[in-house]
């Protein structure tokens, strides 16, 4: 092994990451292969690093039970197979490492804190390790954390441990290469490395370390011989000390943190204010004391972790109770039209059925579900037939042309996997959103003017959101569609205030968040959808295709409740818009502040960076954007 650093990694070879057809992820491992012979015949290289790409691919398109699996992991055994002759025939010291950095779960997705995601093979190869003959494959593995990786390569190449690096050396690799006296080295070096780090985060678990510092890192002990055994206990002791460090070298920024509740509490006093203005705080009736309550519960369930991991349970429930309130409270008038009664039992049909379609959240998410069935191979023309039929479903919703066409060009992409189809699809979707602007109506028909305008901006919504989600979730924005129109309906019949209906969607929008598969989780968020049809790497484009998709319910929601304003129920004007869109607004600072304070009281919960910091992020996000859109639909 080279101890020059600089000459470490010379040599970079790479190729396009993202191919140009989606279906051909899959061989994109062809870029590194190429050029294996080459390098592996070469003699001016210590370390080098293939980065195999196709396996993730393959999980984020079609998730981690494809039948592409089996045949990429049987490639993957040839390769390993062909460097291993190789580095045996070279007949040096030699390390073959094949570890993956995550795992993934069912739905093609990583990132969160489940056995499926952080839990990864790491394989140790090479001619210097004896054969092992007769082991038991049901043999236990050790287990090892990955940070430990970074000092055992960085010992055997001869190079600093990485700053800030708290892992440990992995013994059973380094005794087959390095010797007693290195190791005690080792074991002195890694002494150093810990205890800079536990000064840094004032950790007080000090004893081991000082006393493996002071055994091997003496001047009188540098030649002393020390058993195997004795660096056992000293690399066991290290381990302990770097795993105390790991639970508490966290730093928070108390300062900052009370900066954002002071910046969330003017915004709070501002909304009140604005509210009183808009006579919307002033009267008490039944939705003031539904929404109160359900207020003060989700801010409750905000301070549990198991709340929030199945978080999406408090919405299922929400739902028909809210209705259920919300309409007895119209005494009973409803109960005569035999067609509000439909609808309404037609609404809690669709929110059983969506409810089904993903499940989400962590207890039983694992459990099979309509979309799991529809994803298996044997099902995909009951899928594509469903999409047909969700095609069919806009068309008679909205009769809109634009849309009818997007949404063909979607549906062959879907099932060619072309990205040429999705390309039309985007473009259609640009002229349906360029033609808004051209839309003329009478002075005296302004609200149905924007009404007009903001139905086409949810048609141009509803066109990419079809693109971007994987094909089993294309009829479920159909149901959802087909879910708004009947409470749309409901809501006129009986007469719902603004302020009630504003209600209504906003726990509709939470709950359809949950119907696509999403969670409180990182890793729930679906990557691929950044990259629908797009060839070329663009990181805004991404973002914003992979936001877009993951609150495919909550803008939904937003646009139809601006499109619901001006109905003549309500006498819409300029003021009842901008009652609705700022009580829509308000529960979005309830959610945010309640979500951003239960993050800050928890900040040492052992799962503050799995379960509250992803809520406050997602949170955070929707309700800028949130913003964004309410604030143009009261100008536009």
């Amino acid at each position: 092994m080279a101890s020059d650093v600089s000459h470490q990694f010379c040599s970079v070879r790479g190729r396009h990451v993202f191919p140009r057809q989606r279906l051909h992820r899959s061989k994109v491992d062809n870029n590194v292969t190429r050029n294996l012979a080459e390098e592996l015949e070469r003699d001016d290289w210590d370390v080098l690093v293939l980065h195999y790409l196709g396996l993730d691919h393959i999980g984020h398109l079609s998730g981690s039970r494809s039948s592409l699996v089996e045949p990429k992991l049987r490639e993957m055994d040839g390769l390993i197979r062909r460097i291993y002759r190789v580095l045996e025939e070279k007949k040096e010291p030699s390390l073959l490492v094949v570890l993956g950095d995550h795992g993934m779960t069912d739905a093609g997705s990583h990132g969160g804190g489940t056995d499926a995601e952080i839990n990864t093979p790491m394989v140790f190869l090479s001619p210097s390790f004896p054969r092992k003959i007769g082991v038991s494959p049901n043999t236990p593995p050790a287990s090892i954390k990955q940070v430990d990786l970074a000092s055992t390569i960085s010992l055997l190449t001869g190079t600093p441990i990485p700053a800030d690096n708290t892992g440990v050396f992995i013994l059973q690799v380094l005794r087959h290469f390095l010797s007693t006296t290195e190791l005690q080295s080792a074991v002195c070096q890694l002494s150093r490395q810990l205890q800079l780090a536990v000064l840094k985060f004032e950790n007080e678990s000090m004893h081991e370390l000082r006393e493996t510092r002071r055994i091997f890192c003496s001047p009188g002990n540098v030649t002393f011989p020390f058993s195997e055994s004795d660096i056992q206990n000293a690399a066991d002791a290290l381990r302990m000390v770097a795993s105390e460090l790991s639970a508490t070298a966290s730093e928070y920024g108390i300062v900052s943190i009370c900066l954002s509740f002071l910046l969330m509490g003017s915004a709070f006093v501002l909304y009140c204010i604005v509210l009183s203005n808009l006579k919307l705080m002033l009267t008490v009736n039944t939705v003031e004391i539904v929404s109160g309550v359900w207020m003060v519960f989700h801010a409750v369930s905000l301070t549990s972790s198991s709340f929030i991991e199945e978080e999406h349970q408090l919405w299922y429930i929400s739902i028909p109770s809210a209705l259920s309130v919300l309409l007895l409270s119209q005494n009973g008038s409803w109960l005569a039209n035999k067609g509000v009664m439909g609808k309404l039992l037609g609404l809690l049909v669709l929110h059983r059925l969506m409810r089904e379609w993903n499940r989400t959240g962590d207890k039983w998410a694992h459990l099979p579900d309509i979309g799991d069935w529809l994803r298996e191979p044997d099902n995909a023309w009951t899928l594509y037939g469903l999409i047909g039929l969700s095609i069919a479903i806009h068309a008679g919703l909205t009769k809109s042309v634009p849309l009818i066409t997007g949404l063909t060009f979607t549906f062959f992409f879907h099932y060619s996997q072309r990205n040429l189809f999705a390309w039309l699809a985007y473009i259609v979707s640009a002229l349906h959103l360029v033609s808004v602007f051209f839309i003329r109506r009478q002075p005296h028909e302004q609200e149905l003017l924007r009404k007009e305008r903001w139905l086409r901006l949810r048609s141009v919504f509803v066109n990419v959101a079809c693109v971007i989600v994987r094909p089993h979730n294309m009829p479920l924005i159909a149901l959802m569609c087909c879910l708004e129109r009947l409470l749309g309906d409901v809501a006129v019949a009986s007469k719902l205030t603004p302020k009630q209906v504003a209600f209504l969607y906003f726990l509709h929008g939470w709950a359809t968040f949950f119907y696509f598969g999403n969670a409180n989780a990182i890793s729930s968020v679906d990557v691929s959808a950044g990259f629908a049809g797009i060839t070329v790497y663009c990181a805004p484009l991404h973002g914003l295709l992979i936001f877009l998709q993951v609150y495919i319910g909550p803008i939904f929601w937003l646009l139809s409740l601006i499109c619901r304003i001006p109905c003549s129920a309500w006498q819409a004007s300029a003021g009842r818009r901008a009652e609705v869109v700022t009580l829509f607004l308000f529960f979005r600072l309830v959610c945010v502040a309640v979500a951003f304070g239960s993050a800050a009281l928890q900040r040492h919960h052992l799962f503050v960076w799995t379960v509250f910091a992803p809520k406050v992020l997602y949170e955070s996000v929707h309700s800028i954007f949130a913003c964004l859109i309410a604030l143009i639909s009261l100008s536009f």
